[in-house]
């Protein structure tokens, strides 16, 4: 499979109009297109994973290639994000501005006309601490990974098979 070209174009044509239109129809197509992409990761891979699920199931150990492909199949979207994401400190920082912000509304009284100010913080503090909780709930997944993963040669071989197995027959990649 080849990424569209048209993924990027519309990602462009977001940019250049600058309209919540724009930006929405550019969300829904980079949806289909992860999803698309989730697919193809699975359709390339789910004989590899097949094999390690039988390779687990007969008690074999797996070797280096094996638990690399199991630990990209499992977290590999998790680590690909966090390798790219630049904003994480811009969005810690923004958080605490916001928060210092909120604060000086707290216990006293307020205005008709700041209500509305504090409204649009509280607001853009909801986006800012969903992408924080975005961001490290996929490093928190990423080492609880790397802390199971350690026991698939002590005889934690069962938990990750069930893994590979609802994974395998998931939707979601």
């Amino acid at each position: 499979m080849r990424l569209r070209t048209t993924v990027s174009g519309i990602m462009g044509e977001a940019k250049a109009s600058g309209t919540s239109d724009a930006y929405t129809r550019s969300a829904t197509f980079l949806h289909a297109a992860n999803e698309e992409i989730r697919e193809e990761i699975q359709a390339a891979t789910s004989g590899k994973i097949q094999a390690i699920i039988r390779k687990l199931e007969s008690r074999e150990k797996l070797d280096s290639e094996e638990k690399e492909l199991v630990k990209t199949w499992i977290v590999g979207d998790a680590q690909s994000h966090v390798a790219v994401e630049n904003n994480f400190n811009d969005w810690v920082e923004e958080f605490q501005r916001l928060q210092a912000a909120i604060s000086r509304y707290e216990n006293r009284e307020i205005s008709e006309k700041d209500w509305f100010g504090l409204q649009g913080m509280v607001q853009d503090a909801m986006r800012v601490a969903a992408d924080i909780a975005d961001f490290l709930e996929k490093k928190e997944r990423i080492q609880r990974f790397e802390e199971a993963s350690r026991e698939i040669d002590e005889g934690g071989a069962d938990v990750l098979l069930m893994m590979l197995t609802a994974k395998l027959g998931s939707p979601d990649l």
